[in-house]
């Protein structure tokens, strides 16, 4: 009876995912300080330098079904070569899987900004990523109405019911626009100078609300909204050299679904740590999340200050009389290499 309830549970959030009213919010990733241009296309090459990340996140541990989220990205800055007015170029790629893999979506974007230095301290960069989207579902593995008895569970080992108009596969094209602005107290980019930065970026993500059901009818995947912002503070002391304390902030909505990230982060060559809190709410449901954070940074090559970054997160969802407590997983690697155009070492990374 256990089993046959984990099932019921099972094909309860697959339907809210994959019904004809979709509610279903894009995947989050907890560490988005490390990966910005998923979330704004303008953040693209914002930082000198080629940035490359590898995520895996592995959400709701307690739930009977698996929730996975693995993504790849690459940004190429381009305002560092002799072509005035560009910002930077990527790709990345997110593989969503819910529900023992019965449900799948994949995401291939392909971020590209433009640069204009406003004044000697501010920078404005505006993007624009179209996205291919390919979702599948394994309608052998779903448990509908006629297979199920009230008191036996599971009595028909397939459906009788025909779906004829229901695809295995689906695919369509999106696009995403953002603006990213960027603040610099002394942007000489010399390494002995302390420098404090501001950033701010809004973006808007699925423009034409492309249709995403399996059936006849229209689903449209909601546009999202996007607010981030984050300040990067020096510390003077010189004990503590190099090290910066690092409020952020993130707001997202998407139709009926909107969540919001406050917190702050510490890094220091060598080593990060940072606390957040999360909270997120829908039609259905409102709850809270903590999120602590902590990575180490090794260099690849000290000639070029090349580095490496292993963060790793876990949110802790707080338990309420609707729901009980669960955990969250994510790990991540950060590259920042030199850029192709230069030979001289890339600044440190901001975001």
């Amino acid at each position: 009876m256990k089993q046959f309830k984990s099932k019921k549970i099972i094909i309860l959030l697959l339907l809210l995912f994959s019904g004809q009213l979709i509610i279903a919010q894009d995947v989050t990733f907890s560490q988005f300080l490390y990966s910005p241009s998923y979330y704004n296309p303008a953040a693209a090459g914002i930082d000198r330098g080629l940035l490359g990340t590898l995520n895996f996140r592995r959400a709701m541990m307690y739930m009977p079904a698996k929730f996975e989220s693995y993504a790849a990205g690459i940004d190429q800055s381009l305002h560092d070569t002799e072509l005035k007015g560009l910002g930077g170029a990527g790709i990345f790629i997110i593989n969503n899987k819910e529900g023992e893999g019965s449900l799948n979506t994949m995401a291939v974007g392909l971020p590209l900004s433009g640069r204009v230095e406003l004044t000697d301290k501010w920078t404005l960069q505006a993007g624009v990523a179209p996205v291919f989207y390919q979702k599948t579902i394994i309608w052998d593995n779903l448990i509908f109405g006629d297979q199920l008895n009230p008191y036996y569970g599971v009595v028909l080992p397939k459906s009788e019911a025909a779906y004829l108009d229901a695809a295995p596969r689906i695919n369509f094209f999106d696009f995403d626009v953002g603006l990213w602005a960027r603040w610099e107290s002394d942007p000489s980019l010399q390494s002995n100078v302390m420098n404090d930065v501001f950033d701010i970026g809004i973006s808007i993500q699925h423009i034409p609300e492309p249709n995403q059901s399996f059936f006849m009818e229209k689903s449209k995947l909601p546009s999202k909204y996007v607010l981030m912002a984050r300040y990067s503070h020096t510390i003077s002391d010189y004990r503590l050299m190099d090290s910066k304390i690092q409020p952020v902030f993130l707001y997202e909505k998407q139709g009926s679904m909107q969540d919001f990230v406050v917190g702050v982060n510490y890094t220091r060559p060598g080593f990060n740590v940072g606390g957040f809190f999360r909270r997120e709410q829908n039609s259905i449901l409102k709850f809270a999340q903590l999120i602590f954070l902590t990575g180490v940074e090794v260099n690849l090559n000290n000639d070029m200050l090349s580095t490496l970054r292993i963060n790793y997160s876990v949110d802790f969802t707080m338990a309420s009389n609707k729901k009980k407590g669960n955990l969250t997983h994510e790990v991540s690697l950060i590259f920042h290499l030199p850029s192709f155009f230069r030979t001289q070492s890339p600044c440190k990374m901001y975001f």
